[in-house]
């Protein structure tokens, strides 16, 4: 991973990218998608696209985030029974599935593979 300091120079190539971002996403949510998408970013394989592309947003857990997720899945989730949704084990989830398509950098969400 780059250092996350590197943001500045990755911006200084793409002028406008800071102002689209402070628009609609924080510096530090784009910071986080500079160090875990480090390669791409420096190749100039990355932009405003490809991070709208891949975040999902922020979170102070990985439960909460989790969560978040699976209620996304209205038809699915909204059809289990609440004795049902009161027992997921939700870090489970992350543990054995969702770790497997999503990154954490410092409480923001990224798909790995979008």
């Amino acid at each position: 991973m780059i250092e996350t300091g590197t943001l500045e120079e990755v911006l200084k190539t793409q002028p406008m990218l800071l102002e689209q971002i402070k628009t609609s996403y924080s510096p530090e949510a784009y910071r986080a998608y500079v160090s875990v998408f480090d390669e791409e970013v420096r190749d100039g394989n990355a932009g405003l696209e490809h991070f709208e592309d891949v975040y999902r947003g922020e979170h102070d857990t990985k439960t909460d985030f989790v969560k978040d997720q699976l209620e996304g899945c209205e038809d699915t989730y909204n059809a289990l029974p609440d004795y049902i949704k009161g027992h997921i084990d939700y870090d489970g989830v992350w543990s054995h599935t969702f770790i497997f398509q999503f990154v954490e950098q410092d409480g923001f969400y990224f798909e790995k593979e979008c």
